[in-house]
């Protein structure tokens, strides 16, 4: 390839990559108009063709926004988003172990309904909280939510959980205590129930274990 070949090569891939990045005025202005919670003005920005879909997962600022639209105050820009075609598995461009996934941004301010819309639009709940996970050790979704059963539950009311994602929780549970209850048993106690339905033998640290 020579030099004329080269240069023009590197035009189109920079052309390519100016087309595929949102303006910085129409996250600017999306995230305003959330913010003041105007969803004409919301439309109008996702309407005009500025953003597109893939760019949620790739800008950090847009993902942002995509995140705390699943927060029970702004729930009908998360459902505008969910309509207008947002991937319900976007994960985030900065691999925050806090904002993973939309999932864990939902989780994060106990904001059920939106776990549940992403949940009913296909989004992966089998997932690890990092992208270099070790295998021994797993950071799971389903780990992360065992503070809330009702997320637990809203998970594994719709598939079986892997083995990876069993283990996590046996971990979890053997070394954290919850102080809550689940239909009268202590949270604790109900997910070592679960996991030996599942054949395995788990010891849940008590309220007087030490650390």
């Amino acid at each position: 390839m020579n030099i004329l070949q080269k240069k023009c090569t590197l035009a189109f891939l920079m052309l390519i990559a100016s087309a595929t990045q949102a303006s910085p005025n129409a996250v600017a202005e999306l995230r305003k108009a959330m913010i003041e919670k105007n969803m004409v003005a919301f439309d109008r920005v996702l309407e005009s063709g500025e953003i597109g879909l893939n760019e949620f997962s790739a800008d950090p600022e847009l993902y942002e926004i995509a995140c705390v639209s699943t927060y029970d105050p702004y729930s009908a820009f998360f459902d505008r988003l969910l309509e207008y075609g947002l991937d319900p598995s976007t994960e985030d461009p900065l691999v925050s172990v806090y904002t993973f996934s939309l999932l864990v941004c939902a989780s994060r301010e106990d904001s059920l309904s939106a776990f549940t819309a992403l949940l009913d639009a296909g989004a992966r709940s089998d997932i690890f909280l990092c992208h270099n996970c070790s295998s021994e050790n797993p950071e799971t979704l389903v780990a992360r939510v065992l503070r809330q059963p009702e997320f637990f539950l809203e998970i594994v009311n719709r598939r079986e959980l892997t083995a990876q994602e069993l283990l996590s929780m046996s971990r979890r549970i053997a070394n954290v205590y919850y102080h809550k209850t689940y239909n009268d048993q202590p949270l604790n106690e109900f997910y070592a129930d679960f996991l030996r339905e599942r054949g395995i033998d788990v010891t849940p640290k008590g309220p007087n274990k030490p650390e």
